[in-house]
C-alpha cells in the first residue's frame, strides 16, 4: 500500500502559455496522475496542431495557449529512492485559434514546452549532484528545491514570450530556436527521466 506524505500544486498562467507544476511525494510505491491526456516530452515527438484539444475561449485575443508542467513522483523501497521527473503537455487543457495556426507559431509553442523540458533537466541535476547526508535530508530538502525551480522556470517562460513578443519578433525567435537546443544538449547528460538514489 502506497502512503502519499506530501502533496502540492502549483499553477502559473500567462498571455499564452499556462504551466502546470504537480509534485508528489509518495513512500512505498509508485504515485500515479492521470496520464490520458499528457504527452511526455520527447526530441522525437515535436507538438502537433492536433495535441491542442482544448476549446479557445471566446473572447480571447491570442492566437495558441500551451499547458505544461513538471511532474514528480518519489517513492523508497528497500533502501532505494526512486523519482521520476516528467516533462508534459496536457492536451485537454492546450487550446489553438485554427486560423492562426501556422508553422511559425507551432514552433513558438513547441519551445515553451522544451523550456519546461530544461528545468526538469535542470532539477534532475541539482538532485543527482547534491550530497545528500541522509535519507531525513532529502525529503526535507527536495520541497525548497523543486520551488525553486518551478519559480525559475515561470521567469524563463515569461521571458521568452517578452522577448518575442509571443512569436511576432521573428529574429528573436529564431535566436530562441537556437539557444534552446544548445542549452537541451547542454544538459543532454539529464534527459533521462529516473533517478535512484541510496541513502541512509
Amino acid at each position: 500500500m502506497c502512503k502519499a506524505i506530501y502533496s502540492k500544486t502549483v499553477r502559473f498562467s500567462h498571455m499564452r502559455f499556462a504551466i502546470l507544476l504537480l509534485f508528489t511525494l509518495v513512500f512505498g510505491g509508485w504515485s500515479s496522475l492521470p496520464k490520458e491526456s499528457m504527452i511526455d516530452w520527447n526530441h522525437n515527438r515535436p507538438l502537433r496542431w492536433s495535441d491542442f484539444k482544448a476549446k479557445a475561449p471566446a473572447a480571447t485575443k491570442h492566437a495558441a495557449l500551451s499547458h505544461t508542467g513538471i511532474d514528480l513522483a518519489l517513492s523508497y523501497e528497500n533502501g532505494e529512492f526512486h523519482i521520476e521527473i516528467v516533462a508534459q503537455f496536457d492536451q485537454a487543457k492546450s487550446w489553438k485559434i485554427e486560423k492562426a495556426q501556422s508553422d511559425h507559431l507551432l514552433k513558438h509553442e513547441q519551445v515553451h514546452f522544451d523550456i519546461t523540458e530544461l528545468y526538469a533537466r535542470k532539477l534532475r541535476k541539482t538532485i543527482l549532484t547534491t550530497r545528500w547526508k541522509s535519507s531525513d535530508e532529502l525529503k526535507e530538502e527536495l520541497t525548497g528545491i523543486y520551488q525553486a525551480n518551478a519559480a525559475a522556470l515561470s521567469n524563463a517562460q515569461k521571458l521568452y514570450d517578452r522577448e518575442t513578443e509571443h512569436s511576432l519578433v521573428k529574429e528573436e525567435q529564431a535566436r530562441w530556436n537556437s539557444s534552446m537546443e544548445d542549452s537541451l544538449k547542454a544538459y543532454s547528460k539529464y534527459a533521462g527521466q529516473e533517478i535512484h538514489l541510496k541513502l541512509r
